[in-house]
């Protein structure tokens, strides 16, 4: 995924903006791609902050970092009809705190209710909302594809649900939390 963000990163003017989340692989070699990088969860009020200035940006943000505060960003930019595309890789893990499962990772513990991130992210006033399911046959350049693809106008989202075997193996069935 992190490939394909780079790819799209070299064909686009967006500023890209990420959080010290598992995004933060994109400040680095072999990606470095990040235009600014800041704290957890703070890629979308950053990007948002970009869009007011500039016109236009692309946040990248993990699963975790947009529900420890990310959505706040999210609806904000919604409210305020700012030009911004997120981009949300859902690993279904905060990988950055060991692989920690959250509110959103598939449970057999029946006394937690799993969220939906999509549905999270559509109750944040999200109207153009895409959808990717990754798995190991995904190509790059169909993810890269997908990111171009985002609309730039208002704000755009494209979640990239990753389903790797150490995903799943980790974390259960992954397919209980995704709309059909």
């Amino acid at each position: 995924t992190y490939e394909a963000i780079t790819k799209y990163a070299q064909q686009t003017l967006d500023p890209i903006v990420t959080d010290v989340g598992t995004s933060t692989y994109l400040c680095h070699e072999p990606y470095s791609v990040t235009d600014l990088c800041y704290g957890l969860g703070s890629s979308i009020g950053i990007a948002l902050g970009v869009s007011a200035a500039i016109g236009h940006s692309t946040a990248v943000i993990g699963d975790y970092g947009f529900i420890h505060s990310g959505m706040q960003s999210l609806v904000e930019g919604v409210h305020r009809k700012i030009n911004i595309k997120v981009v949300i890789v859902n690993d279904y893990l905060s990988r950055k705190t060991g692989s920690i499962p959250h509110c959103i990772s598939p449970t057999e513990n029946d006394t937690l209710k799993v969220l939906s991130i999509e549905e999270l992210i559509l109750g944040c006033g999200v109207e153009q909302f895409h959808f990717l399911q990754i798995d190991e046959n995904t190509e790059v350049p169909d993810i890269t594809a997908a990111i171009l693809a985002l609309p730039d106008q208002g704000v755009s989202v494209l979640l990239c649900n990753l389903m790797t075997k150490s995903n799943i193996q980790v974390s259960g069935d992954v397919s209980k939390t995704l709309v059909k």
